[in-house]
């Protein structure tokens, strides 16, 4: 009987502790389920937010150009269809950069990693940006410690990475400045530094250059508007390949990116 009641007893205990399991894993579902619908829900309220403005704008412009057709003039008809357009590029550009975005925040993401050279990647990149920071006054000075750099990489991803950090460089910095990609190595890491001499941001707003949607200056240096999801991409890009990245600013002096990835081993 006592033996019974022993068994009995450890019988009830593994219930107990599997019932406490399962509360606990409940309970961790339901906070992420939790996040994901505040996340939708700041999502939808920046989208109607963010296309509220263009959509009104290619609406009124419409309609203005609808009713007074007969009197338009060439001159006038192309400045109010190119601020149409102006409205309908901006919120295409928006929902493409939320549709990447989204992609890279899906759980069915997958990195495509393979061993390719680092550097030869990032000098493609910065070939690709020169002629559009030429155009603005800029030049890019590239400064690396070694020609050559083997990594586990997904190119596309990093070539992302690269590209939202340098264009921005080019789009908040001002005429006759000079942005400088730095590259040096450590026994384990190689880090990549690009800095610019543009309008830079005030400290209190450096922790959240990261955070989605996050837009300090509605509109950069050479007047496009900001969507604020490029900083953002770029954390979940090079998290995947297993670096970091950071960011320092001062107001009206510049901006410094850091990118740190592992060196393969």
């Amino acid at each position: 009987m006592k033996n019974s009641e022993t068994k009995s007893d450890a019988y009830v205990e593994e219930l107990e502790e599997k019932i406490i399991d399962l509360y606990t894993q409940l309970k961790i579902k339901k906070e992420e389920v939790d996040l994901i619908n505040k996340s939708h829900k700041k999502l939808v309220g920046r989208l109607i937010h963010d296309l509220k403005n263009p959509a009104g704008v290619v609406t009124s412009f419409s309609e203005m150009i609808l009713e007074d057709i007969d009197f338009y003039d060439a001159d006038k008809l192309r400045k109010h269809i190119e601020i149409i357009k102006k409205a309908a590029d901006y919120s295409i550009h928006f929902l493409n950069r939320t549709a990447k975005f989204l992609r890279l925040k899906s759980p069915n993401m997958t990195f495509l990693f393979n061993k390719l050279d680092y550097i030869d990647l990032l000098n493609k990149v910065i070939d690709r940006y020169i002629p559009f920071a030429l155009g603005k006054g800029i030049n890019i000075v590239s400064k690396l410690e070694i020609t050559s750099e083997i990594l586990l990489l997904d190119s596309e991803e990093i070539d992302k990475t690269l590209s939202n950090i340098i264009g921005n460089a080019i789009r908040y910095s001002n005429e006759n400045t000079t942005i400088t990609v730095f590259v040096s190595t450590t026994k384990d890491t190689i880090e990549t530094l690009i800095t610019d001499g543009g309008i830079g941001v005030s400290e209190e707003d450096i922790p959240m250059v990261f955070d989605e949607y996050f837009v300090i200056n509605t509109y950069s240096a050479d007047k496009e508007k900001c969507v604020g999801l490029g900083l953002t991409m770029s954390k979940i890009i090079i998290e995947q390949h297993k670096g970091t990245i950071s960011f320092e600013s001062e107001l009206d002096k510049g901006s410094e990116v850091k990118i740190i990835l592992p060196r393969i081993s």
